[in-house]
Formats: C-alpha cells, sequence, structure tokens
C-alpha cells in the first residue's frame, strides 16, 4: 500500500507485435522503447487502501429498575486495509441521561486491530416507567478520508417496582374466598 508502481502503456503497430509482444515477462526500459520507435507512455499507480471501523456490541437491550444503571462495552475493529486514526465515539441519550465513554477517543487502531470501549448509562431520578433508546455513533479517518462505522442503538427497558404489600394483599384476599367457598360448600354438603 502507498508505494508506487510504475508500468508504460504502448501503442505498437501490428507489423512490429510480434516483437514486442512476444515475451511478457520481459522488463522493459524507456530507452528500449525509444529505439523500438513506438508510441508510449508511462503511467504510476499509487494504491491506496482505506480503513473499515466494524463496531460488534454483545448486549443491545437492557431492562433495569428507575435507580439502576447499564453498563456496556463495545469493541472497535479495523477490517480495512489501512490504519484508522483518531476514532471518536459518541452517545446520544435520552432528554436528562447522562453517559460516560472511557475511552471517548482512539489515537490510532492498526490494521486488524481490536479495541474495547466502556459506556455507561445513567436515567435521571424520578423517570417514567417505558423504553428509551441510546444511539452509540463512531467515526475516524483514515488517509485523510472520514469513515463512519455502523450506528447501534441500544434500548433501554424501565421497568416498575413490585408492589410486595400488595402482592400478599392479593394472595391473602384469593385464599380467604377460596378458604370461604370450600368452608360452605362443606357446610351445605351435610345438610
Amino acid at each position: 500500500m502507498d508505494e508506487p508502481i510504475p508500468f508504460y502503456v504502448l501503442a505498437v503497430p501490428s507489423a512490429m507485435a510480434e516483437k514486442v509482444v512476444g515475451d511478457e515477462t520481459k522488463q522493459w526500459t524507456e530507452e528500449e522503447l525509444e529505439k523500438l520507435d513506438i508510441g508510449y507512455v508511462k503511467l504510476v499507480l499509487l494504491p491506496r487502501g482505506k480503513g473499515e471501523l466494524l463496531v460488534k456490541a454483545p448486549q443491545l437491550y437492557y431492562s433495569i429498575l428507575d435507580d439502576e444503571t447499564v453498563t456496556m462495552s463495545i469493541d472497535l475493529l479495523n477490517e480495512g486495509n489501512r490504519r484508522l486514526d483518531q476514532i471518536e465515539i459518541t452517545a446520544d441519550v435520552p432528554l436528562s441521561w447522562t453517559r460516560e465513554i472511557s475511552p471517548s477517543s482512539i489515537n490510532m487502531l492498526d490494521i486488524g486491530k481490536e479495541e474495547r470501549v466502556n459506556l455507561t448509562f445513567r436515567p435521571p431520578e424520578d423517570i417514567p416507567v417505558g423504553k428509551y433508546e441510546a444511539r452509540i455513533q463512531t467515526s475516524g479517518m483514515s488517509g485523510g478520508i472520514l469513515i463512519a462505522g455502523s450506528d447501534k442503538i441500544v434500548t433501554i427497558e424501565i421497568r416498575p417496582r413490585a408492589n410486595i404489600l400488595g402482592t400478599i394483599a392479593i394472595v391473602i384476599f384469593i385464599i380467604g374466598i377460596v378458604g370461604g367457598i370450600v368452608f360452605y360448600g362443606i357446610r351445605l354438603s351435610r345438610r
């Protein structure tokens, strides 16, 4: 990559084609081509690679209570054929949520290398029960070209707290009803 590959393009009359094209393994010099008196142009091919940012997240759905936090990690992998530089990781969270990203930027990611990023999302106090989404975005530079990784959407469900006293009261009420039916059923059957 990034190494110039010089080559010649020839315009050869059909009468001279056998002489010039006969040996395909021969490396021609510019002086030899001048002596043949044919048309040619020297070109240089400069292959340039491009980094490719793959974002891997093992889990994108979390179910928590209103006072808990979501701690997750994502892995960034350079699947391209050029180094990635200045990789930035950002997260768009719902209103009043807080986020922590560690590290929030990576200076360099070589070809085939992987880097782990830890994220923490905290809901605000007195948040209503429901589902919320946070979008994780990644981008980096590869040879002066902006490379964007695929966005990941994290769904966070805020569960309601279980009302233990209410559940116990309902169980006692059901046991009382069943006990009353059994008691009166036995009493009626003895008559």
